[in-house]
């Protein structure tokens, strides 16, 4: 008698459930994310356009300024010393009001020469270098930096010590030097010059010093 074999039921394979009526489609990975548009390049920014304060201003070194005053100071208390060692006794040589003459002479050229001194200004902006002087009657001189090839610092054994200079820029098409005496940091102020200026020309912006 042959056996009886009862078949074994194979165990049935889930099926994704069919998305419901509506529903957004799942993503799907794409091969074109090579093909996605990529960012614009920077635009070229200056150093001036990213927070590099402008104008940058700063005027003659005080050290001269204080020479100066002493110097002026100086030569009318001599003069002064010397009319009465010269000129015989006299009551208005002698009087109080001689010596508050020239004590007010003295304020004043004290004064002409500072108030000389704060009126100018050297200032560094994006495109040129101004210089402003004058105290009744302005006069300002402007040097865009495409006109300037080359840029000289000059300093004495006085200036090493007080740390100030010269500054020379040379302009081609005039064919000479523009000087900016006694200014103050002379090296610091080329290097501000350079940073402003547009990356572009600072290639042919020749610096000595």
């Amino acid at each position: 008698m042959d056996p009886v074999t009862t078949p074994v039921a194979e165990p049935e394979t889930p099926r994704a459930a069919a998305p419901a009526v509506g529903a957004a489609a799942p993503d799907v990975p794409s091969t074109a994310k090579s093909s996605e548009a990529r960012p614009a390049p920077k635009p070229l920014v200056r150093p001036a356009e990213q927070g590099f304060p402008l104008p940058f201003v700063t005027r003659k070194t005080p050290v001269v300024l204080l020479l100066r005053i002493v110097g002026a100071t100086f030569l009318l208390e001599a003069a002064y010393i010397f009319a009465r060692a010269v000129l015989p006794p006299a009551p208005l040589v002698d009087s109080i009001w001689t010596f508050v003459i020239v004590a007010g002479a003295q304020l004043a050229v004290a004064a002409v020469l500072f108030f000389d001194w704060f009126t100018e200004t050297y200032e560094v902006h994006k495109e040129d270098i101004h210089h402003n002087r004058g105290i009744l009657f302005r006069h300002e001189e402007t040097y865009p930096y495409n006109n300037m090839q080359s840029i000289t610092c000059n300093q004495s054994p006085l200036g090493r010590i007080f740390h100030y200079g010269e500054v020379k820029v040379f302009v081609p098409t005039l064919g000479e030097d523009l000087s900016f005496a006694q200014v103050p940091h002379p090296h610091h102020f080329i290097a501000t010059v350079r940073h402003i200026m547009p990356y572009p020309d600072q290639h042919r912006f020749i610096l000595h010093g």
